[in-house]
């Protein structure tokens, strides 16, 4: 049972009012699903989207970033940005990939791993994939 649970079995709804009150918005979005959507876009707006995404990715909330994906925060922020190269490759989602793998965040990164089947992201995705073996011949 986690604090939350704890907090609304054993209080009062006059109290758990009040004690929410004091709660910034910003702390609530993590509470549960109803305080997420309702107040989502206060820090979607008003934190860095690295930092944001950085800290996503290092807490594993795969929920946090299943909706980003949804939203298009995550194609807007990170595929449309052809600029950024990361180990000699061009697209900075996959600097995600790895920052979800050196936090051990298994639920983004199985979340990403869709995300970039689905929309054709692939390492070598202008490789060709056609192998020919010419041979000299005398």
């Amino acid at each position: 049972m986690n604090i939350i649970e704890k907090i609304e079995v054993y209080l009062s709804e006059d109290l758990i009012n009040i004690i929410y009150y004091f709660i910034p918005s910003k702390e609530l979005i993590f509470i549960n699903k109803e305080y997420y959507f309702t107040n989502h876009l206060i820090l979607e707006n008003n934190v860095l989207p690295n930092s944001y995404m950085r800290f996503v990715l290092r807490n594993d909330f795969d929920f946090i970033f299943n909706n980003l994906i949804q939203t298009n925060y995550l194609k807007n922020r990170y595929i449309n940005k052809k600029n950024i190269k990361y180990k000699n490759k061009n697209k900075s989602i996959f600097l995600l990939l790895d920052y979800s793998i050196q936090n051990n965040s298994n639920k983004c990164k199985i979340i990403l791993d869709k995300f970039i089947r689905e929309n054709g992201l692939d390492i070598n995705q202008y490789k060709s994939k056609i192998k020919r073996n010419i041979e000299w011949t005398n």
